[in-house]
């Protein structure tokens, strides 16, 4: 029970290690970057618990799996994942993360159940990334120019709103900058398809929301633009080999 979420049936079979293993090798897949959702509402010590614990799970999987730290510029790690409301609270946060060379996933955070229940994802998630994703366009982006950011679900579908952004006065060559990148889970073909026209394939990397989803699921949209746009997807990366301790998580 989730003091603002409500509800939710979990198997906690699907999140083991060696589930996840398994689904990265049907999928074909070499490893997968996991972290502990804000949607979850973790209290001070599940958080605790997730770090203590991501540490052993890159060494039990042989690095195939890349835990994130959870809203913490933790230098043992390669990156953060970050509450889409929370984004710009926490200028320090952000300085260190960027001064570490790490990168940040902005992922959306808790939110009132809706009925039906595919409102939540489709319209509060959606908004709370839409509403990040432009605050780093307006102040983010300048504050931080070197400092990778991923955004979830294509930025709560940036590429169609970019236009009405431009028209209204947004500098169109602040979407094209090369430390943003927007992740694909939950989207197919149509979605997907405008965003690459807008932002162009390097700007994307995929995601899957497993176990929620499938990563099988997943693939078959970003299959549908055929190999060579496939791979890019699978194989873009805001992780770059670095001297010190995120060196580790480079593969």
């Amino acid at each position: 029970m989730l003091p603002c979420g409500g509800t939710f049936d979990v198997d906690p079979a699907s999140y083991s290690p060696e589930a996840r293993l398994a689904e990265l090798d049907r999928s074909g897949l070499r490893r997968a970057v996991v972290s502990l959702p804000p949607t979850t509402e973790p209290t001070p010590e599940l958080i605790a618990a997730w770090h203590e614990g991501a540490l052993e799970l890159w060494t039990s999987t042989d690095g195939r799996i890349l835990p994130l730290a959870y809203s913490t510029a933790n230098p043992l790690f390669p990156g953060a994942i970050l509450p889409a409301p929370q984004l710009g609270d926490d200028p320090q946060l952000l300085t260190r993360l960027d001064q570490q060379g790490q990168f940040v996933f902005v992922h959306p955070g808790a939110a009132v159940p809706s009925s039906p229940s595919w409102r939540t994802a489709g319209v509060a998630y959606a908004q709370q990334m839409l509403d990040a994703y432009v605050y780093w366009l307006a102040t983010g982006g300048q504050r931080w120019p070197r400092l990778a950011v991923v955004f979830a679900l294509l930025a709560g579908g940036a590429a169609f709103h970019l236009e009405r952004f431009i028209r209204r006065g947004l500098d169109p060559r602040a979407a094209q900058e090369r430390t943003v990148w927007l992740e694909t889970s939950s989207y197919g073909e149509r979605a997907l398809e405008l965003s690459l026209q807008t932002f162009g394939v390097d700007a994307h990397v995929f995601g899957s929301d497993a176990p929620i989803d499938t990563v099988v699921k997943a693939l078959t949209p970003t299959r549908a633009f055929g190999p060579g746009v496939a791979d890019t997807l699978l194989t873009n990366s805001p992780l770059e080999p670095t001297s010190g301790p995120k060196a580790r998580w480079a593969a």
